[in-house]
């Protein structure tokens, strides 16, 4: 059973909208587990992509010789 759009997120929680408890454990909560593993992932890398380049990195800084 498809019904796109029930899905949304508020703060820390999930919320699957006219879906009863039976369906969560029989059709979506294998995929909600990996949707929340694969969210968290995600955030642990952010700390990474925001450390600053050092000037070699950055058009323009380099050198020639």
């Amino acid at each position: 059973m498809h019904r796109p759009g029930i899905a949304s997120v508020i703060g820390s929680k999930i919320f699957l909208d006219g879906t009863t408890i039976d369906e969560v454990k029989d059709y979506h909560k294998e995929a909600l587990i990996l949707c929340v593993k694969k969210a968290n992932e995600e955030e642990a890398r952010i700390p990474e992509r925001k450390k600053p380049f050092s000037n070699r990195d950055l058009p323009g800084t380099g050198s020639f010789f």
